[in-house]
């Protein structure tokens, strides 16, 4: 049976200093539910499935039953709608993506009539409940299977899923079919900045998610982010946070969901 466990409207202020309370070598955390969260504001970042993700206003992540996933706050404000259901009939979702964009807002809809009524005194209508929350699961499953997926987003799925490689933009060119002028042209026109640039980004963020939540030596790290060294990586993270690596290491975020 299909049944809605909890839905929280989270909001407040991430306080920086606290050490995420979880697994003491991995600090991953796994739920006995589903879990779905919904970005209301920017500045969310997922771990999962050895990806690090970058979470904008109206995306939602997906964590299936028992999943290891380490959600980080990048800034210090957060507001998002996380959902936890069960279901019996079924394993949910494995064909659905771990993080689809909610383009026309019917989620969020859903989410906010199911979120007034799960935080009413009154009565709950557990049939009513089921059923939007049907809805909802619904909803996620056509963005999962027919979402349309820009150019931009088609490279940075190709270059998140590829950063433990150490990537060339010929490489990046020939998986998009394009030549490499053409490839840092149109990523540019549509993202403001050149896949080389992104990719660079990506690196950090993985490391720094990587360094918050793991006890990995630096030069482990490196590897896994598709560098060479612990000095390229040291350099990136400097140029694009202006810390050390090491600040990482003693000021991680408390975990999110």
């Amino acid at each position: 049976m299909l049944r809605l466990v909890n839905i929280d409207l989270v909001q407040h202020t991430v306080d920086a200093n606290v050490r995420n309370p979880l697994d003491e070598t991995t600090h991953m955390h796994r739920s006995d539910t589903h879990e779905m969260t919904y970005l209301l504001m920017s500045g969310y970042t997922v771990e999962l499935d050895g990806h690090s993700y970058q979470g904008d206003v109206g995306d939602v992540f997906l964590y299936l039953k028992g999943t290891p996933h380490l959600p980080l706050a990048r800034d210090l404000s957060l507001r998002i709608y996380c959902l936890h259901w069960l279901d019996d009939r079924a394993e949910y979702g494995p064909d659905c993506r771990a993080r689809v964009h909610d383009t026309r807002g019917r989620m969020l809809t859903l989410l906010e009539w199911l979120w007034e009524r799960h935080s009413s005194p009154r009565k709950p209508d557990r049939a009513t409940d089921r059923h939007l929350l049907a809805l909802i699961l619904a909803e996620h499953e056509r963005l999962s299977l027919h979402q349309d997926v820009s150019f931009a987003e088609r490279v940075n799925h190709y270059l998140e899923h590829n950063l433990h490689h150490p990537l060339t933009m010929g490489e990046v060119a020939a998986a998009m079919g394009l030549s490499v002028p053409h490839l840092i042209r149109r990523f540019r026109e549509d993202t403001g900045e050149t896949p080389g640039k992104r990719l660079q980004r990506l690196r950090v963020s993985r490391a720094v998610s990587l360094l918050r939540g793991s006890r990995e030596p630096l030069k482990v790290i490196a590897r896994r982010v598709g560098l060479a060294s612990t000095a390229h990586l040291n350099l990136l993270i400097k140029r694009y946070t202006g810390r050390n690596p090491g600040e990482f290491r003693t000021s991680a975020s408390r975990p999110v969901a």
